[in-house]
């Protein structure tokens, strides 16, 4: 008995030991923590809102390569609070009329959205 369970150990570490590869012989392919962020998509990239809306923004982080890179750190700014407000997780509010643009920086790279408010 205790050579299976010699063997299922031994079996379990070196399928965890691997290179990436599953048996079919397709090679995953994982960002490393080093890859730097190269583009910031915003989400929605425009948008029309009514005073006294709300649109939650997204912002996916990519590597050179476009694959993407989760939990990368994001500030979100506005370019004028008074015609729209931007919290810290993308949430925009419809302040007053106006056009404004809604900037998510990582990494020092900048994506954008603008956003057009129309009077109620």
């Amino acid at each position: 008995m205790s050579h299976r369970l010699l063997l299922s150990v031994a079996l379990l570490f070196v399928a965890s030991c691997g290179d990436g590869t599953v048996a079919t012989g397709v090679r995953t392919t994982t960002p490393s923590a080093s890859s730097q962020v190269a583009t910031v998509n915003v989400t929605p990239f425009t948008a029309l809102l009514t005073v006294g809306d709300t649109v939650r923004l997204r912002a996916a982080t990519l590597d050179a390569g476009g694959t993407a890179l989760p939990g990368r750190v994001v500030a979100w700014s506005t370019e004028s609070a008074t015609t729209a407000t931007v919290s810290s997780s993308g949430l925009v509010m419809a302040m007053t009329p106006g056009s404004v643009r809604i900037s998510a920086l990582s990494e020092n790279r900048t994506g954008q959205a603008t956003l057009t408010i129309v009077a109620r």
